[in-house]
């Protein structure tokens, strides 16, 4: 896999490896990820907010999860 960063995340206590930007890119657009939630990868000092890392922002904002309000309300 030479050339490919591996991620890890840590999410509700939880941190799941190795995932792959493509796999990122996918949990970030589904919502299952957010830009507060820790990731790191070799070559990081620490863990950064998933929403800094310069990597993975462009990925924001393209989420399908629906905004709250979105759907009418039943009477």
């Amino acid at each position: 896999m030479v050339g490919k960063i591996l991620w890890e995340l840590k999410k509700n206590g939880v941190i799941y490896m190795p995932l792959t930007t493509t796999r990122l890119k996918r949990w970030i657009s589904e919502g299952r990820v957010n830009k507060d939630d820790p990731v790191w990868h070799s070559g990081f000092s620490g863990w950064k907010k998933a929403g800094d890392v310069k990597e993975l922002r462009k990925f924001f904002g393209k989420s399908k999860k629906k905004k709250s309000g979105s759907r009418k309300e039943e009477e």
